[in-house]
């Protein structure tokens, strides 16, 4: 379907922000942004920085802040992380490990920091990714950004569970799209072809409007429809 959509449907360029967290926030603040859901929240630094600066109504963070959603062996068919030891995926964060109890109080923290700096403005979902998906209507979100797992069945999961959450005209957007994670990469070129994926280098941030993919599959049918070629 893609390689013919490729022949189709032009291309798009992206721009070079100095950060991935930077990149984010234009990008809320470009789509003016009301309701947005961060999938993979760790210590809130980008949580912060979009309730400071973007006129958002709503901010749901999802994260399970479980040890053993952070360090465990992985089977995963995809790449493995490059700075992970193979076969060992450990979400360090450029720290030690952190204990079940340490990540106990990164949740409490930083939910007593939101209700008291933002009071109204958050909802924090305890849960993985797939299990908190299914809790958010469909369409109600104007930008859901995916920084869980970076392993490609969990990068293809969850673009699954949370591209149905994006209202029309939304976008779904990522981290980490780079070298480092392969898996990333494979997932999102696997399900967004080209023409409407943009990935930004120098942030590792992939997005897509949800305008844009809806748009691809109706001039692709216009295109393979009929042996008529596109007009």
């Amino acid at each position: 379907m893609w390689t013919t959509l490729r022949t189709c449907f032009r291309g798009l360029t992206s721009r070079r922000p100095a950060t991935n967290r930077e990149f984010v926030v234009r990008l809320v603040r470009r789509h003016r942004c009301r309701r947005v859901a961060e999938v993979g929240v760790w210590k809130g630094d980008l949580s912060r920085m979009l309730l400071r600066r973007c006129a958002l109504e709503h901010l749901l963070l999802v994260d399970p802040l479980e040890r053993g959603r952070n360090l465990f062996v992985s089977h995963s068919r995809g790449p493995h992380p490059a700075m992970m030891e193979p076969g060992v995926y450990n979400c360090r964060m450029g720290e030690e490990t952190l204990t079940q109890a340490e990540l106990d109080d990164v949740y409490a923290g930083l939910v007593a920091e939101l209700d008291r700096d933002h009071p109204g403005r958050t909802t924090f979902l305890r849960l993985p990714s797939l299990d908190a998906a299914p809790l958010v209507a469909d369409g109600s979100l104007d930008l859901v950004f995916i920084d869980a797992v970076h392993l490609y069945e969990d990068v293809l999961a969850d673009i699954a569970a949370w591209l149905p959450k994006v209202a029309p005209g939304g976008v779904l957007a990522g981290d980490d799209y780079g070298p480092a994670f392969r898996g990333v990469i494979d997932a999102v070129d696997e399900v967004f072809p080209a023409e409407v994926r943009r990935v930004d280098p120098a942030a590792g941030v992939w997005h897509v409007r949800k305008n844009d993919i809806e748009g691809a599959k109706r001039r692709f049918m216009r295109c393979s429809g009929e042996s008529r070629g596109c007009s």
